[in-house]
């Protein structure tokens, strides 16, 4: 804050910043201009374009900021006018972005053999913390988005940031903002364990899990797969998202959500920040959390005449499922309750798709007398994902492919009813009474990544197609010929 205060950065920082941020603020003049950003924007690409050093840990930083900026227009055309910033831009005509990063060799930064130039520690952890930054957000992208990851997590030598307040708060300037004061204080002389403890590295790591979850399940049902393989992994799957529910339940208790509400009422500023931080990162987990179980269990529910899942498993599957999925409307109904510009700014609103999508296929799965609180909450999600829709073209993309899917869903719905001679053969994947017709979910991680072409990635929506009855297929736990159902 010293540095950006006192100018010490280069203009281009600060105006990516401002570009990905101002149009938070919403008292005084602010409230009024809505499109201070674009102005940053521009401003920034502009200093941008006079880099010449792509190893700097601002420009990586400030590519994070100008990310944020360009996923949250509105509009179609100003979407594709910030796009067309990004490719006329000096700097992105001659590489794309990513591999800039690749030859900046920052995956690396802590090998000595790869960086012999010696920095002192806290420029090391600053440009850890920035790598890491840039690795969570290319995370997300490539597990929402249809890219992939040009950077390998095996080839990435950056440690994990450590001293999380310290990092923040310590250190010893002359004229010390009166509002960090307390804060520096505290980080200057108080010992190491009676510091908040750290919190970003429990962060990245459960971002690289969800990396390396998500690319396995898109590719667990290509037909060259190994099926001994395919279940140790699942299992580890399963293991680790148990085990980090565990940590996430421990180390954040509803208490940290509890005081959250008291603190925005009677704190600002940094105080603020400080106070409600546990719970920032807490919310931000445990959607992470529901998201990564969905898109697990989906790959469960995958029908494939290879490699047929059990009923059991798809019962289970489905339960963990609708458990996530409510548990995240309940907590995203708390965010827009507590949390300022939460349904936009959060880093996990493009989660509301995940219990949307669940939500959905359960509704279908309940008669009319049973339903009308199913209908509500999916009623209220579609509502709050259309008014954050008119606010950024991402959100309004998701928007349209819920839509999509609902249409899709329900046409396969009004088609299988007329089938009631082979419905009964869905009970044993059955987890309510009328849950008799095949869940509509992505064969290849989520919805998001082929949203052009949903038809090729989903399991079959028709019954027959579903059970497989003019072929094989897992009825219990051994395989048979089922073509004579037709005729039960």
């Amino acid at each position: 804050m010293h540095k950006l205060k006192h100018k010490k950065f280069p203009k281009y920082f600060l105006d990516s910043f401002l570009a990905a941020g101002i149009d938070c603020l919403n008292e005084g003049e602010f409230k009024y201009h809505k499109r201070y950003d674009v102005k940053f924007a521009l401003l920034a690409f502009k200093g941008i374009e006079k880099v010449k050093d792509y190893s700097d840990p601002l420009f990586i930083w400030s590519s994070v900021f100008l990310a944020l900026y360009h996923w949250k227009f509105p509009g179609t055309e100003e979407y594709f006018k910030a796009e067309s910033i990004f490719r006329v831009s000096r700097l992105f005509k001659m590489y794309p972005f990513n591999e800039v990063i690749k030859r900046s060799k920052m995956y690396k930064m802590d090998n000595k053999r790869t960086f012999r130039k010696k920095i002192s520690s806290d420029d090391q952890e600053f440009k850890r913390r920035v790598w890491w930054a840039y690795y969570i957000q290319r995370s997300v992208i490539n597990v929402v988005g249809s890219g992939f990851p040009i950077i390998s997590i095996q080839d990435v030598e950056v440690k994990y940031p450590k001293d999380d307040f310290k990092y923040k708060y310590g250190g010893f300037v002359e004229d010390i903002d009166p509002e960090l004061g307390k804060l520096n204080y505290m980080a200057n002389n108080l010992p190491r364990d009676s510091l908040p403890p750290d919190r970003f590295w429990f962060v990245i790591k459960v971002q690289m899990f969800f990396g390396r979850m998500q690319r396995f399940v898109g590719n667990r049902w290509l037909k060259t797969r190994d099926h001994g393989l395919v279940e140790k992994r699942i299992a580890f799957s399963t293991r680790t998202l148990k085990t980090i529910k565990h940590i996430i339940d421990k180390d954040y208790s509803g208490d940290v959500f509890q005081r959250a509400g008291e603190y925005y009422k009677t704190k600002e500023g940094f105080d603020l920040l400080n106070s409600v931080e546990p719970m920032l990162i807490a919310y931000h987990l445990k959607h992470t959390y529901h998201a990564m179980n969905v898109i697990c269990y989906e790959s469960e529910l995958v029908r494939s005449e290879h490699d047929p899942v059990s009923p059991r498993r798809i019962k289970v599957a489905k339960l963990e499922m609708l458990d996530s999925a409510f548990k995240s409307y309940s907590l995203f109904k708390w965010g827009e309750r507590i949390i300022p510009n939460e349904d936009i700014y959060s880093s996990v609103a493009i989660w509301r798709f995940i219990p949307i999508s669940v939500i959905l296929n359960y509704k279908y799965t309940l008669n009319r007398s049973g339903s009308s609180e199913c209908d509500s909450i999916f009623e209220d999600l579609v509502h709050g994902m259309k008014i954050a829709s008119d606010r950024s073209f991402t959100l309004k993309y998701i928007y349209v492919l819920t839509y999509s899917i609902y249409v899709m869903k329900n046409e396969s719905y009004i088609d299988n009813r007329g089938k009631e001679n082979i419905l009964f053969l869905m009970k044993p994947y059955a987890v309510t009474r009328h849950d008799l017709q095949p869940w509509l979910i992505p064969k290849y991680a989520t919805f998001f990544k082929f949203g052009c072409c949903l038809a090729g990635n989903r399991t079959p929506l028709d019954v027959q197609k579903y059970l497989f009855l003019e072929s094989k297929i897992e009825c219990g736990s051994k395989r048979k010929r089922c073509d004579a159902m037709n005729d039960l």
